[in-house]
């Protein structure tokens, strides 16, 4: 094998596998609080059923199912993500940055629509601002990902 089709292995920046370990504990926390929430719509669904006039099985489960599902689905997605991350793979690097965005835009939503607290939306956006920058700010993580 030649010298010029070796590459050299890469090193992880610290930054990384913090943003990496994080986003996977995330997913993981995630995931266990939908199949939770699965279980338990589940039993309140058989114990309603016994109720007269019970309309939560027909209107309202269907949604929660969906909602609990596609909590599931993004969990996952976390998992996939971080462990990109954790293996330095250069889609996870650009998806992180995009889902950065994202989640500013977000934040600033939930706190004009939803009046969050000033706390939770300077924290929220301190930390993607944080993230964004310091992936593409730092030059060593551009090399680490080869972008």
């Amino acid at each position: 094998m030649s010298e010029t089709m070796r590459q050299a292995p890469r090193r992880r920046p610290l930054g990384v596998t913090i943003i990496s370990v994080l986003v996977i504990a995330g997913g993981l926390i995630s995931l266990g609080f939908s199949i939770v929430g699965i279980v338990a719509l589940s039993a309140a669904l058989s114990m309603a059923a016994s109720l007269p006039g019970n309309m939560m099985s027909e209107v309202i489960s269907p949604w929660l199912f969906f909602l609990l599902g596609l909590a599931i689905v993004l969990a996952l997605a976390d998992l996939v993500l971080g462990l990109g991350l954790w293996m330095l793979k250069s889609w996870a690097y650009w998806i992180t940055i995009v889902l950065h965005c994202i989640s500013l835009a977000l934040q600033v939503f939930d706190w004009s629509v939803f009046h969050t607290s000033i706390i939770s939306l300077a924290t929220g956006v301190a930390i993607s601002v944080v993230v964004v920058v310091y992936l593409l700010a730092d030059r060593e993580v551009r090399e680490a990902f080869r972008v």
